[in-house]
């Protein structure tokens, strides 16, 4: 007997939603790409500080979804597998902005981009006296996490800010599991190196 799914919506998981899309259901694809939009979007502004560009390559990523569909194994996890994807349609996408800024001979030097998603240092309340420093603070850790290498800046944006797992990221990122640890690591280092401060840190 064929299960209704027509009023299940979100209580079906990612790899059934996959599965729905390629078996035909319309709307299965639609239901991912907002299950995924917050988490991923926020990635890509980060990653890429350029809300336009996020939202194409945001696209780019479903449209690949979309392409491999009856290639995925439910062995990998899918999180991951979708990170995976937007991760290496971001480094394609700054690739193809460096060709062009180096074509036309121009520096490439957008301007921070306010309503990009921030890291949050403080936890709970913060009375009026320390909104200025705390704003400079972000600041000051938004422009290091962006000097990061990308390999280090991505392994730790995808582990404490989208909450993946370390064997999570590591799929995402091709990697194995010590070398996102390590990358963790040496990332967190130059954080506090930099800003002189802990910042909250993950199990």
């Amino acid at each position: 007997m064929q299960e209704n799914r027509e009023f299940m919506g979100d209580a079906r998981t990612d790899e059934e939603l996959l599965f729905a899309h390629r078996d035909g259901d319309r709307q299965a694809l639609g239901e991912l790409l907002e299950r995924y939009r917050g988490p991923v979007m926020t990635y890509l502004v980060r990653t890429l500080r350029d809300r336009a560009l996020a939202e194409e390559v945001f696209m780019d990523t479903f449209v690949a979804l979309h392409r491999s569909c009856h290639t995925y194994s439910p062995q990998n996890a899918f999180r991951a597998y979708v990170f995976r994807i937007a991760r290496n349609r971001a480094i394609s996408a700054l690739r193809r902005v460096h060709e062009r800024v180096m074509r036309q001979s121009v520096s490439l030097s957008p301007e921070p981009d306010d309503s990009r998603p921030r890291l949050q240092l403080i936890q709970g309340g913060a009375g009026p006296e320390r909104l200025t420093a705390a704003r400079e603070q972000l600041d000051r850790l938004e422009a290091a996490v962006q000097a990061l290498p990308e390999n280090r800046r991505s392994a730790l944006l995808l582990v404490h800010v989208e909450g993946l797992s370390y064997p999570e990221a590591a799929e995402a990122l091709d990697v194995p599991l010590g070398t996102v640890k390590t990358w963790i690591h040496q990332a967190r280092k130059t954080l506090r190196a930099e800003l002189g401060a802990r910042f909250v840190e993950r199990g």
